[in-house]
């Protein structure tokens, strides 16, 4: 077996030209950059332009989404990467693997060849509890085959394996994804609440975007939106022993109990119609 791997590193990006030149840098590690930028005004683009002419294996293109959809733009972004590569790594312009990486993967596939996904633990910088991984959290898979996964989700998109047959997703301890979040940068939870909502509209039964909107409405105390998108999410999650299943769970029916003073004739309505649905009446 050939143990000599192609990969690539690629992601999407808009106004990263503070965090540009470190992303290339750990990014000089693999055999590609591919880089899409989907309408940066800060010089982004024009740096890219600028990197690219003495640099062959820095791939880069833009485009504009409209409407704009994350899994879209990650799905062309991945459409970038060349064909001959065997392993893609995703790390967004504020995150970078550390130097370890390749050689982990490379080791990992070697002695796991039906391998499809890696998985590591996240270190945010900027947090007093930095490390994000098992046992309280779920690693990141942001290492996977090439050929094998396609991004799903408007927003808070994810990979998604793309055969009938099982994937095999592996988990390191000795490597990291580090998350160096830029606090300077304008954040946008304006757009990403419109984008919930539009998605809540069109698509109510997707519960993978509508557990964001259901949280977004409790942490508001958004009483009336939260007992309405918590009652469709219980409604169609299929998966009655999640965890988020069961803390919205939670929350209804002591909504239903103690009837604050928030809760409207209508809320309750609700929940005891869900409830009843639901067998839990």
């Amino acid at each position: 077996m050939n143990n000599k791997i192609k990969t690539a590193v690629y992601t999407i990006c808009k106004n990263e030209i503070n965090n540009l030149k470190r992303w290339l840098y750990y990014g000089s590690f693999y055999d590609y950059r591919v880089l899409l930028d989907t309408g940066s005004t800060d010089g982004t683009w024009e740096a890219l332009q600028e990197f690219s002419k003495n640099d062959s294996n820095l791939i880069i293109e833009q485009k504009i989404f409209n409407p704009w959809h994350f899994g879209n733009a990650r799905n062309y972004n991945l459409s970038m990467v060349p064909e001959d590569v065997d392993w893609c790594l995703s790390p967004d312009l504020d995150e970078f693997f550390t130097k370890n990486t390749l050689d982990e993967l490379t080791a990992a596939f070697k002695a796991h060849p039906d391998m499809t996904n890696l998985a590591c633990d996240r270190f945010d910088m900027y947090s007093y509890t930095p490390r994000v991984g098992p046992p309280n959290f779920i690693p990141s898979n942001k290492i996977h085959k090439r050929h094998d996964y396609i991004w799903v989700q408007p927003i808070y998109e994810h990979l998604r394996w793309k055969h009938e047959e099982h994937e095999k997703e592996l988990y390191s301890d000795n490597i990291y994804i580090v998350h160096d979040q830029d606090f300077n940068s304008e954040s946008r939870p304006e757009l990403y609440i419109k984008m919930l909502t539009d998605e809540y509209t069109t698509n109510p039964t997707n519960t993978w975007c509508l557990w964001y909107l259901v949280y977004h409405y409790w942490k508001s105390q958004n009483m009336q939106m939260f007992v309405q998108t918590g009652c469709d999410y219980l409604s169609h999650h299929t998966k009655k022993e999640d965890e988020n299943y069961k803390s919205i769970l939670k929350e209804l029916k002591n909504i239903y109990i103690y009837k604050p003073v928030e809760a409207t004739e209508s809320d309750l309505l609700k929940i005891k119609t869900l409830f009843t649905q639901i067998n839990i009446l």
